[in-house]
Order: C-alpha cells, then structure tokens, then sequence
C-alpha cells in the first residue's frame, strides 16, 4: 500500500518563533482552502477574514492571546453540514468531545471537523474513533487535525499529484472498463494518508490520481481507499 502524498512531518515550529495569531491565521487559511476543495460552501463574512491578516486579527480581543473557540461555525455542500470546531487546549477530554456530539445532535449536523492546537491525546483520539465506528451506519462521524497538518496546503506540494474523486457511477464504470470483479483489485489508498485525510476520503471511494512527469507525458492511476 504506497502513500499518494509525501510525509509532512518534516514541518516543525514552535509558537514562541511566530505569534500565535499568525499561526492561526495561516492554519484558517489552509483550512478555507480544505473545505472549498471538498465543495462546501464557504460564508462570505468567514472568506472575508483571509483578506489580511490585519482584519483576521480584528476579531480577537488580545491577538497576543487569541480566543479560537470564537472561529466556531458551519458549512455545507448541499448534502450535509459540518460543524467546524477549534480548541487550544493541550489535551481535550469527554468533556469537549461530549460538547461537540451535543452541538451535532441540537443542529442537525452529522459531521464535524475539530482543529486542534495540540496534537490529539491517545484517550481522545479513542473516543472519537470510538464515535465513528458506532455511528458509522448513521453518517455521523468527526474528524481532527492538529495546526501542524495545516501549515501548509499539501496538495499545492510539488511532489503530491493530483487527485480527482470519482463519482460511484464512475467508479462502476472504471470497474468495467478494466474488466474487474472488485474494486479491492484497484491499488489502495490508506484511509489515514494525508490524502485521504485532506479530502475526507472514506473507504470504498476511489480517485484518479493524475502525476505529471518530467516529460510532457502524464501518468493516471486509480486507487481505492482502504
């Protein structure tokens, strides 16, 4: 199983190096650029914000010491709502993940996306996990990322080809025009690649890869995600 997108561990920062307005404002930034290349649709007032860091600083009554929970919101594709949460805690607890099921079950939102200053504890990490699988059938599920994954956006990454999600129609039609029995015949994609995680990819979806060669020529792959 290959990862489609190159490790990004190798971002390191420490708040002290940058204030942490400037921090926050770039992690906003590259997670506007993550929600529209899912297709939500993104409030005007919330796309205003990136227009500067200057006004992005306005909202904050200490930019020194930015209150984040204020960043709170929600955005749609037409087909679903999500629930946008920060938190810069260094640990999150029941407590707050019981506060966002509680925010999902009062506003009809069945999915949510939690922006986490700090990386994700082991415990936390669990109990979403945990959340996910009971409520998969549902549709119900919560995502997280930690500021370091969006410091930058990783498919504008040199080396990460582009990747393209195919509809089921297409991917029924991949499968027959390829003469195979069962998508697991595809290449597979992880669902915890950068990737997948970017474009909030579930298993059993496929993408086009599209990887541009040193030549003119270009190179398309298909893998499923797994």
């Amino acid at each position: 199983m290959s990862t489609e997108c190159p490790n990004t561990n190798f971002i390191s920062y420490t708040f002290s190096e940058t204030s942490p307005v400037d921090i926050l404002f770039r992690v906003y930034t590259h997670l506007i650029e993550m929600l529209q290349a899912r297709k939500y649709t993104i409030d005007e007032d919330d796309l205003e914000k990136l227009n500067s860091i200057e006004l992005f600083k306005e909202q904050f009554e200490n930019s020194n010491d930015p209150d984040v929970s204020i960043l709170q919101f929600v955005v749609s594709n037409g087909d679903e709502q999500v629930g946008l949460f920060f938190s810069d805690l260094e640990k999150i607890g029941m407590k707050q993940i019981k506060s966002y099921i509680n925010f999902m079950d009062e506003n009809e939102v069945n999915h949510s996306i939690l922006i986490l200053k700090y990386p994700i504890s082991t415990f936390a990490k669990k109990a979403i996990d945990d959340f996910n699988i009971h409520f998969n059938s549902t549709g119900k599920r919560i995502e997280y990322f930690d500021y370091s994954e969006l410091l930058i956006n990783i498919t504008k990454h040199i080396l990460v080809p582009t990747h393209t999600i195919l509809t089921e129609v297409e991917k029924e039609e991949l499968l027959k025009r390829y003469s195979l029995k069962r998508d697991t015949q595809l290449p597979k994609l992880l669902s915890s690649d950068p990737i997948s995680r970017y474009y909030g990819l579930r298993k059993g979806q496929v993408v086009k890869v599209l990887r541009q060669s040193l030549t003119s020529t270009s190179y398309v792959t298909y893998r499923i995600v797994v």
